[in-house]
Order: C-alpha cells, then sequence, then structure tokens
C-alpha cells in the first residue's frame, strides 16, 4: 500500500525559512521510517538525507539559497511502494525587514505627520504600523526607504512595525512619541 500522508508536527502549518538560511524540523507521519527519503522540488535548495529517530519521525535540515524564489513548497516522502507529499510543507520567505529610524521621530497624536522610515529589506507591499494603528499612504521608495503618514494614535513611545508581504517582519520599540 501507498506510504500514509506525511504530516508535520511543528509546526502544523508548514516550516519557515528565510533566503540564506536554514533550518532544521521533525517530518512525521504513519510509515516515516529508515529508508524513506524526502525531496523539496525546486532550484536552489537542498536537502541532505534525514536522521531518523523512531516514533515516525525524521529529523530534516532544509537549506536555501539566497537565490531561491519566496513562496511555498510541498515535502515529499518516497519509499519503494509509494509517495505522500505535504503541500505547503515548507515556506520560503524573504530576509526580514530591519528598521533603523524614523523621522521625524516626534507628532501629534492625532496623526497627519508625513514621516520617513529608514531600514533594510523593504519589499513592494510593506505594511508599516506604530502601536498597531497602520500608517496611510505608504511608499515604498526602495529597499531601504518607506514614506508614510502616522494616523490617530495613543500618547507615547510607540513601536514601529514592518511586515513585508511574505509575513517576515522587524519592530522598533520607542521609536515615536
Amino acid at each position: 500500500s501507498p506510504a500514509a500522508a506525511l504530516n508535520l508536527s511543528s509546526p502544523s502549518l508548514g516550516q519557515r525559512v528565510g533566503q540564506g538560511t536554514s533550518v532544521a524540523f521533525n517530518a512525521r507521519g504513519d510509515g516515516i521510517v529508515d529508508g524513506v527519503t524526502f525531496q523539496i522540488p525546486g532550484p536552489a535548495l537542498s536537502l541532505p538525507a534525514p536522521v531518523f529517530s523512531g516514533g515516525n519521525t525524521a529529523r530534516l535540515t532544509a537549506s536555501v539559497d539566497v537565490a531561491a524564489s519566496i513562496g511555498v513548497r510541498p515535502i515529499f516522502a518516497q519509499r519503494a511502494d509509494g509517495t505522500s507529499a505535504l503541500t505547503g510543507g515548507l515556506i520560503i520567505t524573504g530576509q526580514p525587514p530591519t528598521l533603523s529610524s524614523i523621522q521625524p521621530a516626534t507628532g501629534l497624536n492625532s496623526g497627519g505627520s508625513r514621516v520617513t522610515i529608514i531600514g533594510a529589506n523593504f519589499n513592494s507591499g510593506t505594511e508599516v504600523s506604530l502601536a498597531g494603528v497602520p500608517l496611510i499612504d505608504v511608499t515604498v521608495l526602495n529597499s531601504t526607504t518607506l514614506l508614510g503618514t502616522t494616523a490617530p494614535n495613543k500618547i507615547g513611545p510607540l513601536t514601529l512595525l514592518a511586515v513585508n508581504p511574505d509575513g517576515t517582519s522587524g519592530a522598533l520599540a520607542s521609536a515615536f512619541v
């Protein structure tokens, strides 16, 4: 009979890994025993031989080149009598945004301040917020500079958060008062 479904146990919704990095994780499922091979399709990815630990579990280490395309990849488990796939088993993300500064760093809590945000790894569609309140009219000038307008917010030091379309994020505590 074919291999039983492969199910990741941690995390249950796929393993995230950034471009240019590696991640080790457990692949779990019925029939995952010594001799099963694993494959993650796509260029710029490598997956050395798994380490089996019993209990239908194999330890995998996925290495993702910086040139790998961002997106979701399936993980295939193969044995002589069949193949099993876990759709969305690996999620390749870009490098997370980093935040260096916001200028001006002060403004009215009623909003309306036009700000420039300096950092790295910004992408088209990067969303920015202060204390959870999204900035208005955000423009990504390039990978290191964003423009936006503050919305009404609470008084006090506010944390600046940038979230790229792939879900990676970066924060700068007490960035705006």
